[in-house]
């Protein structure tokens, strides 16, 4: 059937009608729901490395697009930050869209949000034991715990500030990715955030194929002893069902970041821990050692994924001149009196570590395993090399040092991690050479405090890159000390000295949480691995772009050679670095 001519101009007349009678009420609606549900919210995107304190409000350019170049296999991270002018804010909601490409798609799976819940932290950075007179009732609140709950109620008095993380297949088509995180108060939309991620060419290993050395001390009995003070009537034992499931929460969570090593504590209070190795004096005065916490430990962290390294806690430790164990005739814990470089020590210690090395080759981990100890003088190291390597010159050795090392000791280190302050006058490159931060010097370093640079975090990856090292070590993940969760303020150290990662509470339902400046590091660390790619392939290119290329990256790195920066140079110098790679990139 065909329309006469008069019915084709009247059905264009009644379209042109419809589409003005829609916009029209598109407008009054706009218009109508603007008047009676003024826009109570405003927010911006801010910069990843401010830690803010609570209350604290922001006051530079307003920025809504989110606007990233990528790798295939890396995750982006970002802040965000909303605020309300006047009044409180109730019902809030978050919601995250796919980000769509021509070819392909990141699902809102691959997009987490999280809020940024504060602790108490002291306001300067200070060296070792020189807040021995800290005063208590004077703290900062600083938003360093990343929670998976979402802040609902917005108060004028303080923003809501929000932790952006994007995970980028590693499969996944070249190209533009755009999507939004709009936020929702009284049912309505109140903020878009627009996002759109170029996805370039270029792709990150797997994690768990990083070459970075990440090495930080785990002390898997904190937990325990904080749920059991809480709880006195109802305690835990240790190595119970109850907690390897507190464990498995907290070291997925580590082994997200790339860590490598198992920190195994085989002395009792050799990291001021329980061993995981009973040393047992039987009843006809021979020696015997139950390995069954050690295996069940170390297998439960092989399989959450680190894997690469245990390292044993300690030939020496804390107590160097004690060996405490079981006596099977009085049924007590009792302490053998043996100094390092004693006939009793080497008795000992060559004892166990045939025993030792007997079961670690029976179950095929020897080559894995490393005897670990931390800042001990020459004249103990000497006696303690000898020992070890007596007994069989294949042991694996770990220091952390604080002093240049001379070449008898030097060659007989396998994973040698020294103090930032002392740099390493060559690197060999057939073992781990790490560095460390301790509760000194007071910058750079990973603190929690008003003064300190959360951009170190991230500065590590690149500082152990432009030093030729592979890693980083820090002595505390997890050296829960004070009842109160969110309390850095521990001893007479810095805040954040004793940990990266938070709980939630002492109960039996807690929630372990990452920090930002653990998220931080683990941005560094990529980026490492990004230098790694990116600074081979440059090399190996004829092209007077990348030759060109290959000149500012390693001037960049040049930056990184100081030993010491003053506070407020160090974000400056990684927000540049990072630019820079994706300046490089995005040309190719």
């Amino acid at each position: 059937m065909q329309l006469e001519k008069t019915d084709l101009n009247s059905l264009k007349v009644n379209i042109l009608k419809y589409i003005r009678f829609c916009i029209l009420f598109v407008f009054f609606a706009c218009i109508n729901h603007a008047y009676v549900y003024p826009q109570s919210l405003s927010g911006s995107l801010v910069s990843k490395f401010i830690i803010f304190n609570k209350g604290e409000n922001y006051s530079g350019t307003i920025n809504t697009r989110l606007d990233e170049i990528a790798w295939k296999g890396e995750r982006i991270i970002n802040q965000f930050i909303i605020w309300t002018p006047e009044s409180p804010v109730s019902d809030i909601t978050y919601q995250v869209t796919d980000l769509i490409g021509v070819q392909d798609t990141i699902p809102a799976s691959n997009v987490t949000l999280r809020s940024v819940h504060y602790v108490k932290a002291d306001q300067f950075s200070k060296g070792c034991s020189e807040y021995d007179k800290r005063d208590f009732t004077v703290f900062d609140e600083l938003g360093d715990v990343l929670t998976e709950t979402p802040i609902t109620t917005l108060s004028p008095d303080d923003p809501v500030k929000i932790w952006l993380t994007i995970d980028i297949p590693i499969r996944i088509n070249t190209g533009d990715y755009c999507g939004s995180l709009s936020i929702q108060a009284r049912g309505k939309t109140e903020l878009v955030f627009e996002i759109k991620i170029r996805v370039t060419d270029w792709t990150l290993p797997a994690r768990e194929d990083w070459t970075f050395h990440l090495d930080l001390w785990q002390y898997p009995t904190r937990v325990i002893d904080r749920y059991n003070d809480d709880h006195p009537d109802q305690k835990l034992k240790y190595w119970s069902e109850e907690h390897y499931a507190m464990l498995k929460q907290m070291y997925l969570i580590l082994a997200d970041k790339g860590q490598k090593v198992i920190t195994a504590h085989i002395k009792e209070g050799a990291l001021g821990c329980p061993s995981m190795v009973q040393w047992i004096k039987t009843k006809d005065n021979s020696w015997k050692y139950d390995f069954s916490i050690f295996d069940q430990y170390v297998d439960s962290l092989m399989s959450w994924g680190i894997n690469k390294q245990i390292s044993c806690q300690s030939p020496v430790g804390w107590n160097s001149d004690e060996i405490p164990y079981f006596d099977e005739i009085s049924q007590e814990n009792l302490i053998l009196e043996a100094p390092v470089g004693s006939s009793i020590y080497q008795e000992r210690w060559n004892d166990f570590l045939s025993k030792f090395r007997h079961h670690l080759i029976e179950r095929g981990l020897f080559e894995k395993t490393v005897l670990f100890m931390d800042e001990i003088g020459e004249d103990k190291l000497e006696m303690v090399i000898g020992m070890i390597k007596n007994n069989d010159p294949e042991w694996k050795i770990g220091l952390a040092g604080f002093h240049q090392l001379p070449a008898m000791i030097d060659t007989n280190i396998y994973d040698l991690s020294l103090h930032y302050i002392i740099p390493f006058e060559s690197v060999n490159q057939s073992r781990n050479n790490t560095f460390y931060f301790s509760c000194n010097p007071p910058f750079p370093n990973n603190f929690v405090a008003s003064d300190a640079e959360p951009a170190v975090n991230a500065f590590i990856g690149w500082y152990a890159y432009s030093q030729h090292i592979n890693g980083f070590l820090r002595w505390a993940y997890d050296d829960w000390l004070d009842a109160e969760p969110y309390e850095m303020r521990i001893g007479s150290h810095t805040s954040g000295d004793f940990c990266l990662i938070y709980r939630s509470s002492n109960d039996m339902e807690m929630k372990f949480y990452s920090s930002i400046r653990l998220e931080l590091m683990r941005d560094g660390i990529q980026d490492y691995e990004k230098l790694i790619i990116l600074e081979d392939y440059l090399k190996k290119s004829s092209k007077t772009s990348d030759n060109q290329s290959l000149l500012k990256l390693e001037n960049k790195l040049k930056e990184f050679s100081a030993m010491t920066w003053g506070a407020g140079d160090i974000t400056l110098l990684v927000e540049s670095a990072q630019e820079l790679i994706k300046d490089i990139i995005a040309g190719k």
